[in-house]
């Protein structure tokens, strides 16, 4: 039977691509692009991959690509610095912890009352039932079967993100509710829909061992949102917030039981719209005396 399970067996070789294209940063970008468009097996195969690009004699990446079902953007950012220490020979603190418990206590997690409550409230809160804002564009007109995913990529000026960070402050909210406002106000617009369904991400991790551990915990919680068309900016941002926090004690609930739920009731419709994600890896890091960035 295939299945996906943990093992102790895994590839250890680390390829190194020496890049001899006229234009390394372009031929190393269109590397990146092809990996998104590429399904990764998640039966009897590994779910994570990495490399090493040297682009010139004193720039490289390490690149490393890993499924969701391990993997969240909190995780990678814990393990770039993980690769740091261990490349300057510092040992760990603390001892590691077990995936084993974390299985467990999500265990006794859904035999508890407070997955009793959790699903009470999720079952009884309006998501709105609309059909989905989107199509998949191998779904579409325009697409096949055989179309895959990919990754589109849009750098802001360091102007754009200072006035980012003025709205921010003058509206007293959050950097990732400007950025989250934003695309609601923008969908409303674009599509003439006064009523979407964010799916939000909540990390849930709950200590510190569960912060700096490797792996996926995150989660999505859908926040219903209605936008009227006289709403200031400041006021959606505020509704966003407010919601979330509704939410917060109801976190633990899975996205995947929530959709379940739906299936359940006879709702064929999305659960949500539009997942989003804020995620800054604003860390520094050093390899010997060398700078180094997330990206």
């Amino acid at each position: 039977t295939r299945c996906s399970y943990v093992t102790g067996v895994q590839t250890c070789a680390l390829p190194i691509y020496l890049s001899d294209e006229a234009d390394p940063e372009v031929a190393f970008q269109e590397m990146i692009k092809a990996w998104f468009t590429q399904t990764l097996p998640i039966l009897d195969s590994e779910l994570y991959k990495c490399c090493v690009v040297k682009l010139s004699g004193t720039s490289y990446r390490y690149v490393a690509l890993a499924h969701h079902l391990i993997m969240d953007g909190f995780g990678f950012a814990n393990l770039v610095n993980n690769l740091a220490s261990l490349y300057r020979d510092e040992v760990p603190e603390g001892e590691a912890l077990a995936w084993q418990e974390v299985v467990q206590n999500e265990q006794a997690y859904f035999q508890s009352k407070r997955f009793e409550k959790d699903a009470a409230f999720w079952k009884s809160y309006p998501l709105i039932d609309n059909e989905g804002l989107f199509i998949p564009y191998a779904l579409s007109e325009r697409g096949n079967a055989q179309d895959k995913s990919t990754r589109y990529t849009m750098a802001l000026s360091q102007a754009q993100v200072d006035n980012i960070q003025k709205v921010s402050e003058n509206c007293g909210i959050p950097v990732t509710s400007v950025y989250c406002t934003l695309m609601s106000v923008y969908l409303r617009l674009t599509y003439g829909r006064d009523a979407l369904t964010l799916a939000l991400p909540v990390h849930n991790r709950k200590n510190k061992a569960q912060r700096d551990m490797l792996g996926a915990f995150l989660s999505y919680s859908p926040v219903s949102l209605s936008i009227d068309e006289q709403d200031s900016f400041a006021s959606i941002a505020q509704k966003i917030m407010k919601t979330q926090k509704q939410m917060l004690r109801h976190q633990q609930y899975p996205l995947s039981q929530i959709v379940a739920d739906r299936d359940a009731a006879g709702l064929a419709t999305p659960a949500f719209d539009l997942q989003f994600n804020y995620l800054k890896l604003d860390r520094a890091l050093t390899f010997e005396s060398g700078q180094s960035e997330i990206v």
